[in-house]
Protein backbone atom coordinates (compact mmCIF):
# COMPACT_ATOMS: atom_id res chain seq x y z
CA UNK A 1 0.00 0.00 0.00
CA UNK A 2 1.28 3.40 -1.00
CA UNK A 3 0.59 6.77 0.24
CA UNK A 4 0.51 9.45 -1.51
CA UNK A 5 2.93 12.67 -1.04
CA UNK A 6 0.45 15.50 -0.51
CA UNK A 7 -1.67 13.50 1.74
CA UNK A 8 -1.12 10.77 4.47
CA UNK A 9 -4.91 8.97 3.34
CA UNK A 10 -3.34 5.34 1.22
CA UNK A 11 -4.25 5.03 -2.16
CA UNK A 12 -4.65 1.55 -3.41
CA UNK A 13 -4.57 0.88 -6.88
CA UNK A 14 -5.58 -2.23 -8.96
CA UNK A 15 -5.63 -3.38 -12.24
CA UNK A 16 -5.46 -6.33 -13.84
CA UNK A 17 -2.40 -5.28 -16.02
CA UNK A 18 0.07 -3.05 -15.16
CA UNK A 19 -0.88 1.01 -15.53
CA UNK A 20 1.32 3.17 -17.82
CA UNK A 21 3.72 5.07 -14.97
CA UNK A 22 2.27 8.23 -16.35
CA UNK A 23 -1.54 7.60 -15.49
CA UNK A 24 -0.50 5.58 -12.17
CA UNK A 25 1.27 8.87 -11.39
CA UNK A 26 -1.91 11.05 -12.79
CA UNK A 27 -4.24 8.95 -10.48
CA UNK A 28 -2.20 9.42 -7.22
CA UNK A 29 -1.73 12.80 -7.75
CA UNK A 30 -6.02 13.58 -8.86
CA UNK A 31 -7.14 11.65 -5.70
CA UNK A 32 -4.14 12.72 -3.23
CA UNK A 33 -5.46 16.52 -4.29
CA UNK A 34 -9.08 15.52 -3.89
CA UNK A 35 -8.40 13.79 -0.53
CA UNK A 36 -5.80 16.48 1.45
CA UNK A 37 -8.94 18.74 2.25
CA UNK A 38 -10.46 15.09 3.85
CA UNK A 39 -10.02 13.89 7.56
CA UNK A 40 -12.35 11.68 7.49
CA UNK A 41 -10.94 9.54 4.17
CA UNK A 42 -8.65 6.83 6.10
CA UNK A 43 -7.85 4.82 3.22
CA UNK A 44 -8.62 5.23 -1.32
CA UNK A 45 -9.24 2.61 -3.31
CA UNK A 46 -9.04 2.94 -7.15
CA UNK A 47 -9.96 -0.80 -9.09
CA UNK A 48 -9.62 -1.50 -12.82
CA UNK A 49 -11.57 -4.27 -14.60
CA UNK A 50 -12.19 -5.39 -17.91
CA UNK A 51 -15.90 -5.97 -17.86
CA UNK A 52 -16.21 -8.23 -20.64
CA UNK A 53 -12.75 -9.38 -20.78
CA UNK A 54 -11.22 -10.21 -24.78
CA UNK A 55 -14.70 -9.45 -26.17
CA UNK A 56 -13.84 -6.00 -26.39
CA UNK A 57 -16.14 -2.62 -26.34
CA UNK A 58 -17.08 0.21 -23.97
CA UNK A 59 -15.91 -1.84 -21.18
CA UNK A 60 -13.21 -0.54 -18.63
CA UNK A 61 -14.55 0.04 -15.19
CA UNK A 62 -13.29 1.97 -12.73
CA UNK A 63 -14.41 1.53 -9.04
CA UNK A 64 -13.34 4.59 -6.61
CA UNK A 65 -14.40 3.53 -2.69
CA UNK A 66 -13.11 5.76 -0.11
CA UNK A 67 -13.29 4.22 3.27
CA UNK A 68 -14.44 7.21 5.80
CA UNK A 69 -13.67 7.41 9.58
CA UNK A 70 -17.24 6.27 11.01
CA UNK A 71 -19.39 6.25 8.29
CA UNK A 72 -20.27 3.74 5.26
CA UNK A 73 -17.48 3.86 2.62
CA UNK A 74 -18.13 6.10 -0.70
CA UNK A 75 -18.03 4.01 -3.96
CA UNK A 76 -18.00 5.57 -7.48
CA UNK A 77 -18.19 3.55 -10.73
CA UNK A 78 -18.21 4.35 -13.96
CA UNK A 79 -17.62 2.31 -17.49
CA UNK A 80 -15.60 3.87 -20.45
CA UNK A 81 -14.04 2.80 -23.98
CA UNK A 82 -10.25 3.14 -21.67
CA UNK A 83 -8.93 3.37 -18.01
CA UNK A 84 -8.10 6.72 -18.18
CA UNK A 85 -11.96 7.69 -19.52
CA UNK A 86 -13.06 5.61 -16.73
CA UNK A 87 -10.89 7.15 -14.21
CA UNK A 88 -11.76 10.78 -15.60
CA UNK A 89 -15.29 9.85 -15.05
CA UNK A 90 -15.59 8.67 -11.49
CA UNK A 91 -13.34 10.84 -10.13
CA UNK A 92 -15.53 14.12 -11.02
Amino acid sequence: MATTKSSSTPIVIRAPKKLGDGFEARVRSTLARRLVASARVSRATVRFEDANGPKGGVDNVCRIKLMLDGLEPIVVEKQAATESEAFAAAEK
